[in-house]
Order: C-alpha cells, then structure tokens, then sequence
C-alpha cells in the first residue's frame, strides 16, 4: 500500500480491511453488537471485506463509470482477488490502483452516511471524486520539495518559484454587465536573479 501513494486516511482505511477491524455488518454480528449481518443497501448477502470490493453494486456502478472515462480497472469476485491485482498494478499502473482503492473508501463513506441517515452520494460524485484524490495524490507527491515551495497548500501566503522553474499566475472577473477582465504573471528565477 506504500507504493501506491494513497492520501494517509485511504491508506489507514485499506489497512483496516486487511485487519478485518472495520465495522462490517458481520463483524457487529461477531461482536454480539447487532443481529443483521446483511448489506444495509439491500444486496440480499452478508456484509463483509469480499462484499465491498467485490460484488457489491456500488462499486460495480463506479467502477464501470470510471472506465467508461478511459481508464481499465477490473472488477472483483472477491477480496483475495482484488488484493493481487493491487499488486500485478503496483508500479505498472499505481495510478488505476490508486483510483480503485480511494473509490473503494469512498463507497464506504457513503454506505456510512446511508446507515446513519443522512443522503447517499450519487456513482457519479464518488467516480469524479475517486479520480480527483488519486490523481492529486499520486503525482503532487512525485517531488514534494519542489512542490511544498511552489505552494501546494493554498492556505499559505506566495512562495517564489524554486530555481529553475516557471510559475504562472492567471486571474480573471466577470462583471454583472458581462465585462471581463484577465490578467496574468509569467515569474522566472534563474540562480542569480528573477525575470
């Protein structure tokens, strides 16, 4: 899981699933904290680790919308099975490894949301979002020193770009009455002097 570059709490998550430490319905049935071990989206079987990445419609539904995009993740008959193609996908495709496992977490979060009342996330959300995180996280970690000074966390005040790059700043403004303005900054910082 080190080598697929997931965010720290889809990492954490994954772990959890390997461990069986997380609160299937099965597992609460085991633990004498509930009598439905079943799947609380109404698939008809038990709840558990080989339910989630396999058969589970939720994450056959994402799954097929996220290659319908372009990219080529399988789709699982159980856990064992999914945990192999991890591996076959580490270092040949993380990327695709990476989007299953954060869609995976995700289509947890939203089953969590459904046992607790509130609204379901739609295929569509989890697919777009499970893209977006694996894709941050798996290449604005490839030189993070670089990154960290060319301000990866917005929350942050400007930092010059690191020697030997280019950074380029665009704004834009739209005016009720359909004016627009854009304007832009090309900075260059060679060793000596800036541009």
């Amino acid at each position: 899981m080190n080598k697929l570059k997931l965010k720290p709490k889809i990492e954490l998550f994954w772990w959890r699933i390997c461990k069986n430490a997380l609160p299937f319905n099965t597992f609460l049935v085991n633990r004498r904290l509930s009598n439905f071990p079943g799947c609380p989206r109404g698939c008809g079987v038990d709840e558990d680790n080989c339910h989630l990445v396999g058969n589970y419609f939720k994450i056959q539904n994402v799954v097929s919308l996220v290659n319908s995009l372009g990219f080529s993740i399988p789709i699982f008959n159980g856990f064992l099975d999914c945990l192999e193609c991890l591996q076959r996908l580490v270092g040949k495709n993380s990327l695709s490894a990476n989007i299953l496992c954060t869609a995976v977490y995700l289509v947890w979060k939203s089953r969590c949301k459904v046992v607790h009342g509130d609204k379901d996330d739609s295929d569509n959300t989890i697919s777009t979002n499970a893209i977006s995180f694996a894709v941050r996280s798996n290449f604005l970690n490839i030189q993070p020193d670089n990154w960290d000074a060319n301000q990866q966390l917005l929350l942050f005040p400007w930092h010059p770009p690191p020697p030997g790059w280019i950074k380029i700043n665009v704004d834009a403004a739209l005016k009720r009455n359909n004016l627009a303005g854009i304007g832009s900054i090309l900075e260059v910082k060679t060793q000596q002097a800036w541009l």
